[in-house]
């Protein structure tokens, strides 16, 4: 293993980390209450959310808890035993592992997500940094998909 792979599988910790690490500052706050604000473009105000994105599936956390485990174990599964991804597939795995991961362990200590960014100048739901880094991961997965042959994708011999 290269110097290089050892770091990469440090990425889900590290999203995981940064994004409990905001959210323990996040909560010392009530739902609702802004922390900070650019007034008509991006608020950081504290929320919870009990469904997945867009508040779907709301109020059904063990479902929500079940569904992100699984997703959690494929994605451990195919990265670390079922195949060799090259690298951007690792980064898009890695960002969606650790992402997941952060999500998963509020819905298990919270019964919800919490949530902070908020977008002012668009109808968009509250989100936080580990969404980000799933949308991110899932994005690049399906450019990856959609643009390169699949053995390309997943298979780091070249």
């Amino acid at each position: 293993m290269t110097v290089m792979k050892m770091f990469e599988k440090l990425i889900p910790f590290c999203i995981f980390a940064v994004d409990q690490c905001i959210k323990v500052l996040i909560r010392q706050y009530e739902p609702g209450f802004v922390l900070w604000r650019i007034d008509g473009f991006l608020e950081i105000r504290h929320s919870v959310n009990p469904g997945a994105a867009f508040s779907i599936l709301s109020g059904n956390t063990a479902l929500l808890i079940l569904l992100s485990t699984m997703l959690i174990c494929i994605i451990t599964t195919l990265f670390f035993m079922c195949f060799n991804p090259g690298k951007a597939a690792r980064v898009s795995l890695l960002c969606l592992l650790g992402g997941a991961a952060g999500n998963l362990l509020d819905r298990i200590l919270f019964s919800g997500v919490t949530d902070y960014i908020y977008v002012c100048f668009m109808n968009f739901p509250v989100f936080n940094f580990a969404d980000i880094c799933v949308v991110c991961g899932a994005i690049l997965t399906v450019i990856l998909v959609s643009f390169t042959k699949a053995g390309d994708v997943f298979d780091n011999k070249k």
